[in-house]
């Protein structure tokens, strides 16, 4: 039974006094008992683990990232994900060093295929276990999100597929320039210094740049990168450009870009859930960004994104699947029953109203709940992205 993934009851074999724990350990409403790697001193601390009714999880976590193991015939969307993102690692190692050029390029180019190639197979299930892995290095989770809503977003605007790869392009390596910086500012807690300033403001001539030297000639590309920090209003940077000097896909990718910003963790502010960015975003459309492509977005994308975390006003808490078939209905699959218990697995995915909806949940406080729910969107049919 400890070998199967999935959540496991302790018994009193599995933890020795003075040993550290293989697992952290839970109670069956998903608190955390006692770290991985904390040490038992006591009979008394091993009975109350029993008569709490721990549990611990096994195999792999949707919420973090790491190097994939060769992946299955089978593909399911978490695999895909770490494979995207491993690739994206090394194309990104390959930038800033610019040792073997046309094979850094060759990546890039390979990685889009294969994007479009998902986002094909199954959007709301790329999207969504995008949306839950929530521990990966921020320039690598931030760049591929960015890429994939840029993919499903252009395609649900009807925008040729040729003309959305400089686009997903340049959502993967818009910041590269800031590579040797981001690791400081992912765990800076104070205000950003004069010469940090001056950095961010030059990063997206400096990620041009860097494309060049590996031999990029895509102007596109290399135009959507300069300007993505760009505002209508000329608040933006480098150059301060206004209204029909950005491009389109540029204004798109700065909307996709602010989302993505307000979703996802980061140490100095809280994360916003999906719904509250894109009202933010809606609230502000037609000064700094395009009002036009912000309700094109939101249409596109729907209010609720797949991989958010609700709770029905019956009491259950569930994951967003997929949008409806029309913009006040939601598939949904339950993780929890209705005194928020978690469940062994996820209920069949349901068809439910918005109005069911009583409130949206962060991630963060409820990391457990989706860390090893494994492959919850059916059937991803993904195997054969895997070859592209």
């Amino acid at each position: 039974m400890a070998n199967r993934s999935g959540k496991h009851k302790l018994s009193p074999t599995q933890i020795r006094l003075g040993v550290p724990t293989q697992w952290a350990l839970y109670d069956s409403d998903g608190n955390l008992l006692l770290r991985e790697g904390a040490t038992v001193e006591g009979d008394h601390q091993i009975e109350s683990l029993i008569r709490r009714g721990a549990y611990y999880y096994t195999g792999p976590a949707l919420t973090e990232y790491k190097p994939p193991d060769p992946v299955s015939s089978q593909a399911s969307s978490y695999e895909m994900v770490n494979v995207l993102l491993n690739q994206l690692e090394t194309a990104h190692q390959g930038l800033v060093s610019a040792v073997s050029s046309p094979l850094t390029l060759g990546l890039l180019q390979s990685l889009i295929k294969r994007i479009q190639a998902v986002c094909k197979a199954n959007p709301d299930a790329i999207l969504g276990t995008t949306q839950l892995i929530i521990h990966a290095p921020s320039s690598l989770i931030h760049a591929l999100h960015c890429s994939l809503i840029c993919e499903i977003a252009g395609a649900r605007l009807g925008w040729p597929e040729s003309d959305r790869i400089p686009l997903i392009g340049a959502a993967l390596t818009q910041n590269i320039g800031l590579f040797a910086l981001q690791s400081v500012l992912d765990n800076q807690k104070t205000p950003l210094t004069p010469e940090q300033q001056k950095q961010i403001e030059e990063h997206p001539k400096r990620s041009a740049e860097l494309l060049v030297k590996v031999g990029l000639r895509d102007r596109r590309w290399l135009q959507i990168v300069l300007q993505h920090h760009e505002r209508l209003d000329g608040s933006g940077y480098p150059r301060q450009l206004t209204a029909d000097r950005i491009i389109p896909e540029t204004r798109l990718l700065a909307i996709i870009d602010s989302y993505v910003a307000m979703t996802r963790p980061r140490i100095y502010r809280q994360t916003m859930r999906s719904q509250e960015a894109m009202k933010e975003l809606f609230k502000h459309r037609g000064e700094a960004i395009d009002g036009r492509m912000s309700e094109l977005f939101l249409r596109a994308m729907g209010l609720f994104a797949p991989g958010c975390l609700v709770r029905r006003s019956t009491g259950e808490v569930a994951i967003i699947l997929a949008a409806g078939p029309t913009p006040d209905r939601v598939i949904i699959s339950s993780i929890t029953d209705k005194q928020s218990r978690s469940l062994e697995s996820p209920a069949p995915p349901e068809e439910i109203n918005t109005t069911d909806i009583s409130g949206v949940l962060n991630l963060t406080d409820h990391e457990k709940l989706v860390a090893h729910l494994g492959q919850i969107w059916p059937d991803p049919q993904m195997a054969g992205t895997l070859d592209t």
